[in-house]
C-alpha cells in the first residue's frame, strides 16, 4: 500500500506461500494448551507473551503454553525469563527452545490455539502451518496477517498492542467446544484456502 501511494508498481504473489497439508490429522479432543513457535525476538511479541498469558492463566489455571524458538541473548533472555517468575508461571509455561520438527509438529496438533502478537512479518508460514494442523490462530490484525488471512474463521485478529483482547480472544477459543472448534476448522473458505496454499508447484 506505501509504495503504491508513492507511485512504484508492485503485485503479490497468490498464493505466496505453501506448506504440506496433513490429511486426516484432526485431533477430536485437542489439549487445553497454546503454542508459539516463530523467531523468538521482540518483533514477533515474545516480551509480550507473558503479559497476555498471566491473563489466560488467571482466566484458566490448568491451560499451559508451549514456546519454541530461541531467544537470542542480545535480546535480554534473561529478562524474558525473570518476567515468567515475577509473573508466577514459570509452572504454566514450558520453554523448549530449538526442537526437532516431530517434536514441534506433535505439540502443534495437540494445541488449540497458536498465540502470535507478531508487529512484523510478510506471510506468515507460521500461520499457515497451524491452520494447516487445524489449530486456530490469535494475532495482530498488522497488514500482513489481514491481508493474508482475513476471512477465515479459525484466524482470530486483534487490534496490534491490544494484550488484553488478545488475552480474551485466547481464552475464547480454548473454551470452545469440540463442536464449535470442528466449524472453525471445517468449513468451505478454510477448506478452499488450505488447498490453494498446499503445493509449491501452484506458487
Amino acid at each position: 500500500e506505501l509504495a503504491e501511494k508513492k507511485g512504484v508498481h508492485t503485485e503479490i504473489l497468490h498464493p505466496g506461500n505453501a506448506c504440506d497439508v496433513p490429511r486426516s490429522n484432526f485431533k477430536p479432543t485437542k489439549k487445553i494448551q497454546a503454542i508459539f513457535f516463530a523467531r523468538a525476538i521482540p518483533e514477533k511479541g515474545i516480551f509480550e507473551i507473558p503479559y497476555i498469558w498471566q491473563h489466560v492463566h488467571n482466566a484458566l489455571p490448568n491451560a499451559t503454553l508451549h514456546i519454541f524458538g530461541h531467544i537470542p541473548s542480545r535480546f535480554n533472555r534473561k529478562v524474558f525469563f525473570k518476567i515468567i517468575d515475577k509473573l508466577n508461571l514459570s509452572s504454566t509455561i514450558n520453554c523448549h527452545g530449538f526442537a526437532d520438527q516431530f517434536e514441534l509438529e506433535s505439540c502443534l496438533q495437540d494445541s488449540k490455539v497458536f498465540l502470535y502478537p507478531s508487529h512484523f512479518d510478510c506471510f506468515s508460514l507460521s500461520i499457515l502451518e497451524s491452520i494447516a494442523n487445524k489449530t486456530s490462530v490469535v494475532t495482530y490484525d498488522i497488514p500482513a496477517a489481514s491481508g493474508s488471512f482475513n476471512g477465515l474463521k479459525c484466524v482470530h485478529m486483534v487490534p496490534e498492542w491490544d494484550l488484553s483482547r488478545m488475552a480474551k480472544e485466547t481464552i475464547k477459543v480454548l473454551r470452545l467446544n469440540e463442536d464449535e472448534y470442528f466449524n472453525e476448522h471445517y468449513n468451505p473458505i478454510v477448506c478452499d484456502y488450505l488447498n490453494l496454499h498446499s503445493s509449491w508447484s501452484l506458487v
